[in-house]
């Protein structure tokens, strides 16, 4: 009887030993938007509401604030709320009227598995009747190097202006 505890007993040990279950194939497809409010495009959008992304899939929290901009930068700023497959972008005061506005996603959001977007996403839509549409022509080339600079912080300039605000302030574009 003691052997067939002790053989029992040494069974059980040797069956307990604990580990992840395997759950199939890794995750390898990124996360995508299935869906914004308001529409890419979108025209006339209240000035008072958020702005609202659903993904595919669950996001990792943690990099939603470091992967979304929003542009022409909203002076009071934003907050940004996540859970599951929604993020919600919350204007600390009212958005600009009749002003398009542009919402970049960036590659360093990823989902809970750690697969990034892959795709950087753009959000255009405007709180007046149109979209704001315009042309920016040119090659911005670094002097010392002769290669071409993949991207260019825009900023307008107004009678308030100073020349050297660039260096301290956010571009508006």
């Amino acid at each position: 009887m003691k052997f067939f505890v002790l053989l029992s007993f040494i069974l059980f040990i040797y069956c307990a030993f604990r580990t992840a279950p395997s759950g199939g194939p890794v995750d390898e497809t990124p996360p995508f938007i299935i869906s914004t409010i308001p529409e890419s495009g979108g025209i006339n959008y209240p000035v008072n509401k958020k702005i609202t992304l659903l993904f595919s899939e669950w996001v990792d929290i943690k990099k939603t604030e470091k992967s979304i901009t929003v542009f022409p930068t909203l002076t009071d700023g934003f907050k940004i709320a996540a859970f599951g497959k929604k993020i919600e972008i919350v204007p600390n005061t009212e958005l600009a009227e009749s002003t398009t506005f542009h919402i970049g996603i960036n590659t360093m959001l990823t989902d809970l598995h750690g697969v990034s977007i892959g795709v950087p996403y753009d959000l255009y839509f405007s709180t007046g009747p149109y979209i704001d549409s315009g042309i920016v022509q040119g090659c911005i080339i670094d002097k010392e190097t002769y290669n071409k600079q993949p991207k260019v912080a825009l900023f307008s300039c107004g009678k308030e202006s100073l020349p050297d605000s660039i260096f301290i302030n956010i571009p508006d574009y």
